[in-house]
């Protein structure tokens, strides 16, 4: 009965990946799908390009995400990204969705140049649809743009992806471009309010805020609230050395939680206070 109602849940509702070829967030999830457009993970990368990293940075990502707790909506992925001089670039992949009822594959690449004030990135994105193993495969490609604004305590970025509204098969219903907007207010070296606002032909367009708390030199807080469905989101971070963990959960009225499990590694960060991200 379950499994008939996840097939019922999964016409009804748009699936992340084929919506706009969307990349699971390892902490979007508590913040409103919202981004840490001063300091961004792989996975932020890959959703607005012209993030930001520290020079000579780099982490790798990996996370699980189980939707409003049904198996059929399991999602895992892995993201790797990077800085070199003024160069950003990051690369992910994610799978959505179970081989023998539905699934999505996602391959993403991005690459941005990065300066001081300004930076501007692209995105190559693949999707791969299978639909059990009685029915060939379809896919698709498109590829978006992003440009962002850094002068902290203010960050914004632009980004715009689906550019070439594919279809999955001739005939079929073309994938729309999705547009949107991000905001991050970075109010002290402890707290960051981020926002988001998206927009797709013929959707509701979809608003959302959220908040980091650090609350010490190991752990932080989230949260966020988002619309068009309305969700509300929290999640804690904990970091160890280089790394951090990430649980995260958003929780439906009518469908109940998602839950977000993410790990990054990657290399040292440099004190507060300097120039690393000129």
């Amino acid at each position: 009965m379950k499994r008939f109602i996840s097939i019922l849940l999964l016409i009804a509702l748009p699936a992340p990946g084929v919506s706009a070829f969307e990349f699971v967030l390892g902490q979007g999830t508590g913040m409103g799908n919202g981004l840490l457009l001063s300091h961004s993970s792989p996975s932020m990368l890959l959703s607005a390009p012209s993030g930001g990293l520290y020079q000579n940075e780099w982490r790798v990502e990996t996370g699980f995400n189980r939707q409003f707790d049904m198996s059929e909506f399991d999602q895992v992925f892995v993201a790797a990204g990077g800085r070199w001089k003024k160069v950003l670039s990051a690369i992910g992949f994610s799978q959505f969705g179970e081989g023998d009822l539905y699934s999505e594959r996602i391959a993403k690449l991005s690459l941005g140049w990065q300066e001081q004030l300004v930076s501007i990135g692209l995105t190559g994105s693949v999707l791969m649809a299978s639909f059990g193993g009685h029915y060939g495969n379809l896919s698709a490609a498109s590829f978006g743009v992003g440009v962002g604004f850094r002068k902290h305590p203010y960050y914004a970025a632009v980004s715009a992806d689906n550019l070439t509204s594919p279809r999955l098969e001739r005939g079929s219903p073309r994938i729309e471009p999705n547009y949107a907007t991000y905001f991050e207010y970075v109010s002290s070296r402890s707290m960051s309010v981020v926002g988001r606002m998206t927009f797709q032909n013929r959707e509701t367009p979809q608003f959302a805020i959220g908040q980091r708390i650090v609350l010490g030199r190991g752990g932080s807080l989230l949260w966020g609230f988002s619309t068009a469905p309305i969700q509300f989101g929290g999640g804690v971070d904990l970091a160890i050395k280089e790394s951090t963990i990430s649980y995260t959960v958003s929780y439906h009225p009518v469908l109940g939680l998602s839950h977000t499990v993410a790990v990054s590694y990657g290399s040292k960060l440099p004190k507060a206070g300097g120039d690393e991200f000129k």
